[in-house]
């Protein structure tokens, strides 16, 4: 036998031995399929890495001009740091203790998963974050301190865990000031939609499709929902529209000029009156003058 072929044959022989040899994690959690190096699945233990804000919500620069980072292993810790951070949760997140999911699980709403798995870990996250805007819209107000973060009384939960898992956070009575709020809203929002009757709010559909899809002036939508040539609303349902429809008239104005030069190539005079004109547009003169001052921009 060759030399070569034996060499081959012990230094396989060396390699099996020593992995049979080698110990077994039996209690190691599986690694997910993704290979990630942004993943936040690793085998360390769970640690937070934070930004570090200032009080205008703007990340803080190191010498080098990057993002000041800091490393924390408790949550509790960031309460501590002079300056707002905003954290992110790595490591191998623990599995939360039956208190914690009691906690957790008051403000849960149906198929949530707070208490497990990455839901858990955006909880421990944000216990760990000082900015005060909990979950989902946090980094999208920091220009705005006095901005309620949360748009209704469902966004309000992600607040709620956050106060249920670590009441006490030092932004607790500003996150419970704001998800109360939105709960408030929200309920008298539903209170007063069941009060508005169904003609009047398919009234207001409609004015929004006739505003964004048509661009039409306020006076044009109100003769198009009550014309019995048109969508046959009633007069009281027609003005309802308008008056709650939130639309930008100028705006629309300057589409339906666009429409008449680009499609009917008339000139701006001509087209200044067709919009405020009572057979065309019925745009006031306002919103036709900024239509065609702004016409060529």
């Amino acid at each position: 036998m060759s030399k070569r072929v034996l060499g081959f044959i012990m230094c396989c022989g060396l390699m099996a031995s020593l992995a049979s040899c080698a110990p077994k994690n039996t209690t190691a959690k599986p690694k997910p399929s993704s290979d990630s190096a942004d993943s936040l699945y690793d085998q360390r233990p769970l640690f937070f890495s934070c930004s570090v804000k200032d009080d205008n919500g703007d990340d803080v620069k190191n010498d080098k001009g990057e993002t000041k980072l800091i490393t924390i292993k408790n949550y509790k810790d960031s309460w501590k740091y002079p300056s707002p951070l905003d954290c992110m949760a790595q490591g191998e997140t623990p599995d939360p203790t039956e208190e914690q999911r009691t906690a957790l699980s008051k403000v849960q709403t149906k198929d949530d998963a707070s208490d497990a798995d990455d839901g858990f870990t955006r909880v421990l996250a944000e216990c760990a974050s000082t900015t005060g805007y909990p979950i989902d819209g946090r980094s999208d107000t920091n220009k705005d301190p006095d901005k309620n973060p949360f748009a209704n009384a469902e966004a309000a939960k992600d607040g709620y865990k956050v106060l249920a898992f670590c009441p006490d956070h030092p932004q607790a009575a500003r996150i419970k000031r704001n998800a109360d709020q939105a709960s408030s809203n929200d309920a008298q929002g539903s209170a007063q939609q069941k009060e508005i009757p169904a003609e009047y709010q398919s009234a207001l559909s409609k004015a929004q499709d006739y505003s964004s899809i048509m661009h039409m002036s306020k006076e044009g939508i109100r003769e198009q929902l009550s014309s019995e040539n048109g969508e046959q609303f009633s007069q009281q349902a027609a003005q309802y529209a308008v008056e709650n429809l939130q639309a930008d008239y100028n705006a629309n104005a300057l589409a339906k000029a666009k429409e008449y030069q680009e499609t009917m190539h008339m000139s701006p005079a001509a087209i200044q009156e067709q919009l405020t004109s009572q057979y065309g547009e019925k745009f006031t003169q306002e919103e036709a003058a900024y239509a065609v001052q702004h016409l060529n921009q």
